[in-house]
């Protein structure tokens, strides 16, 4: 007997809803059992057959646009994904163009000493790798990587801030690689941060032969000055600051106060190539026995190693000159003033019989060696009427100057018909100086002319030794370039190849330093200030390293001593 199914209906709110408990026949027996229980939403058709109710296609709807939705936001989230790792790999190339502009531009945080000696040097060696340096524990030139060290900071030194009083009564806040607070006093019409202890790079010159300085400048804000195109700069030492080392360690002494003079002595006279120099600056500072004498010492490559004070207890050392068994003779300038004789490798001095047993005012000594067992010493001397003293000496070596046995001195004597002669006559000399050359300075030697200056009169004074005649020249009268000769000439140096004289300038709006072309007479401009911020200060201190391929000034008042390189690793003439 076969029993018909049972459906029950249960109707909620207004919709057909059909809850149905269904009866099937057994498979094997055919006798109907109860069926599973199943909810779902349904309408009938009006002949009876079951068809998709209205939630039913709701819910397929819904459920295709969530699977719409989810498929939608992984394809926009793989498109900005895209898009952001394609960001990521454009710019990268143009930070490291950016960056490489600022290399080339030199604004790229280049000469401020901020960072530890640690991370520093690190950085420093991983220059050095891209660059293609030499990475072995020796020091390599600073100059040979000045292209690089520009953007690098100066290692080992933390930044100590020194007040600048300017004219206008304002205080400018320098940096300086120190690790002391410093204060002095300087007179400038502009505030500037003096602040390098690296190189800073001009634009390299084309090619020419010979190069001739102050064809073109380029300011250097950072340190007051407009310098020679073609050459780089650094500042190396700073009155009252602890020296930079180039092991990043720093100098027990401060540097002094008064720069003026300077000269090179190789450490190793027999090859002065090979162990170093030492770069030998006076101090002109004038209260009684402040002054003296300071050696800064250099490694092969130019990299700094030490500080020392090579004579103390001295007043107003000015002026000075190298002898030709590499010695330095520093001058007092004072009316009881004598000349010193410093020994910087030996490390010891002696008073000199070149000045007067009562002193005066000497200023420079150079030397004629062409008899090397009588070398004959100049000696000019700073006032009016300060005669140019003639010192033959007997003998060379330490010793030849300080000996009881010494030489003779003799005085120049200006004749009035282009010729001079030497008198035993002191008062002669004097006389003669207040006529032709009054407030002699900086003086040279080379092949038997001796050079010297007259501040007072801005010339230039040559002695033809042999001829026993003489000629003179204005100083800056005709010049090249840019840059321009305004004051009163000072100290004198000769190139290597004599092709140049160098001088100094005292006083003036831009003091600075200039070079004489002898075969033509002709003066250029190797560096001067700017904007009056050294007005009626004075350039010292000039003297290059025995490889040549470095030349050494400062600026008295201001303290700085600098350093010049040519950027295209030439040697100065």
């Amino acid at each position: 007997m076969t029993q018909a199914n049972t459906t029950e209906y249960f109707s909620s709110s207004s919709s057909s809803s059909l809850i149905s408990r269904s009866s099937v026949n057994d498979v094997e027996t055919g006798i109907a059992v109860p069926g599973h229980h199943s909810a779902r939403k349904s309408n009938t058709s009006r002949d009876g057959t079951l068809t998709c109710s209205d939630d039913d296609r709701r819910r397929k709807g819904r459920r295709s646009w969530i699977i719409a939705g989810i498929t939608a936001a992984i394809v926009i989230i793989l498109i900005i994904g895209l898009s952001v790792g394609e960001t990521c790999c454009a710019s990268q190339p143009v930070v490291q163009q950016q960056q490489q502009q600022e290399e080339e531009d030199g604004t790229l945080d280049m000469i401020v000493p901020t960072g530890s000696s640690t991370s520093n040097s690190q950085d420093d060696d991983d220059i050095s790798n891209e660059s293609g340096t030499n990475t072995s524990n020796e020091m390599q030139p600073t100059s040979s990587v000045a292209t690089t060290t520009t953007t690098t900071t100066a290692t080992g030194a933390s930044a100590a801030a020194t007040t600048l009083t300017t004219t206008a009564g304002t205080s400018a806040t320098v940096t300086s690689a120190t690790t002391t607070t410093n204060t002095m006093s300087i007179h400038t019409s502009a505030s500037y941060e003096p602040i390098s202890t690296h190189p800073i790079t001009t634009t390299t010159p084309a090619p020419k032969n010979p190069y001739y300085l102050g064809d073109d400048f380029v300011t250097i804000d950072e340190l007051g000055i407009e310098i020679s195109k073609g050459l780089s700069v650094r500042l190396i030492a700073q009155t009252g600051a602890k020296v930079l080392y180039a092991n990043g360690n720093m100098s027990e002494l401060s540097w002094h106060t008064k720069s003026d003079a300077a000269g090179i002595i190789p450490l190793n006279v027999d090859h002065p190539l090979e162990d170093g120099y030492v770069y030998i600056s006076n101090s002109e500072a004038d209260d009684s026995g402040s002054g003296g004498v300071y050696g800064l010492y250099f490694d092969k490559y130019g990299n700094i190693t030490d500080c020392k004070a090579l004579l103390t207890g001295t007043t107003k050392n000015c002026g000075g000159g190298i002898t030709p068994w590499n010695t330095w003779v520093s001058c007092e300038e004072h009316d009881a003033g004598q000349c010193w004789e410093i020994d910087p490798i030996m490390e010891r001095t002696a008073q000199t019989r070149l000045g007067s047993i009562d002193g005066g005012k000497y200023e420079s000594v150079a030397v004629d060696n062409r008899n090397p067992d009588r070398p004959v010493f100049y000696v000019t001397e700073d006032r009016e009427h300060g005669a140019l003293r003639r010192y033959v000496a007997n003998g060379n070596g330490w010793g030849a100057l300080h000996s009881v046995d010494g030489g003779t001195t003799t005085f120049l004597h200006i004749l009035g018909d282009g010729t001079f002669e030497w008198t035993t006559d002191e008062d002669i000399g004097q006389e003669s100086a207040g006529d032709y050359f009054p407030n002699a300075e900086g003086i040279q030697v080379h092949e038997g002319h001796v050079y010297f200056m007259s501040k007072e009169h801005r010339m230039l004074i040559i002695l033809d030794l042999d001829s026993m005649t003489y000629e003179t020249e204005y100083s800056g009268m005709k010049f090249y370039g840019e840059g321009y000769f305004g004051d009163e000439p000072d100290q004198i140096i000769f190139g290597p190849t004599q092709k140049y004289m160098y001088f100094t300038e005292d006083g003036g709006n831009s003091p600075g330093v200039y070079a004489r072309y002898g075969g033509e007479k002709t003066y250029f401009t190797l560096f001067q200030g700017i904007n009056g911020v050294f007005s009626d200060d004075e350039t010292v201190g000039i003297a290059i390293s025995p490889d040549h391929k470095r030349f050494y000034a400062g600026i008295q008042d201001a303290g700085y001593i600098f350093e010049f390189s040519r950027e295209d690793g030439l040697a100065f003439e």
